[in-house]
């Protein structure tokens, strides 16, 4: 892919470190960005960092999620042999 201009992207992790870097780096290729994380904070400040850097009309949204959770049943399907 050449370009992510008018593209979408959901970056997970994106409050902080490369995930940040990362929403970052697509915005101000002019992707449009959906940020998600456990932190709305650290959500907030991407998001004004990353319609700082996005061309007009590049949309950035956020999207908080809960922590993972073990009791919720989620497994790795197991390998037969």
């Amino acid at each position: 892919m050449k370009s992510f201009r008018g593209k979408r992207a959901v970056v997970t992790g994106g409050g902080t470190g490369m995930g940040r870097e990362l929403a970052l780096q697509l915005s101000a290729e002019g992707c449009s960005v959906a940020i998600c994380d456990v932190s709305a904070e650290n959500m907030a400040r991407t998001k004004s960092r990353c319609e700082e850097a996005a061309p007009p009309s590049t949309t950035i949204t956020i999207a908080p999620v809960r922590r993972f959770q073990r009791e919720a049943g989620f497994r790795l399907p197991r390998r037969r042999r």
